[in-house]
């Protein structure tokens, strides 16, 4: 009998090492620590004030950052509605290059300009004989309401 219950110890130390030692066991502070992946249960060890939780491993939240591309021909212009601000793309066929035309100034490619917390990149898209486009990437921490249209528009 004695034999018996020496065996099942031996045993239950053996299982209880190969778990520790997998990294599902483990003491920290005065608790243990039985982590199962997905969900971790915490044990206070006796003497300890500690409760026990049941935790999911959640995901950290990060901050949303919204990003917008647009492309938009020569004679067209974008509006960002929310920050009042127009971007008209041109093209200088002396330099060969793109220019933007903003309420802030007139920035060449490859434009990489910020309004408030919102960053306003440009760049050239397509050059044909008759189409001029530009790519328009806008990046907020906030939702934006983007518009492209005619320059003669209302």
């Amino acid at each position: 009998m004695v034999m018996r219950i020496w065996n099942f110890l031996m045993v239950l130390v053996l299982i209880s090492g190969i778990m520790a030692s997998a990294g599902c066991i483990r003491q920290d502070g005065g608790a243990l620590i039985i982590d199962f992946n997905n969900e971790t249960y915490t044990l206070p060890l006796p003497g300890n004030n500690t409760t026990t939780s049941n935790e999911t491993n959640s995901p950290t939240s990060t901050p949303t950052l919204y990003t917008y591309t647009e492309q938009v021909q020569v004679g067209e212009e974008l509006v960002i509605k929310e920050l009042n601000f127009t971007i008209r793309p041109d093209y200088d066929f002396t330099k060969g290059k793109f220019f933007f035309i903003t309420p802030s100034g007139v920035y060449w490619e490859p434009m990489n300009i910020t309004v408030g917390n919102v960053t306003i990149l440009g760049k050239e898209y397509f050059v044909g004989t008759t189409v001029y486009m530009v790519e328009i990437t806008i990046q907020s921490p906030e939702q934006l309401t983007i518009v492209v249209k005619e320059v003669n528009e209302a």
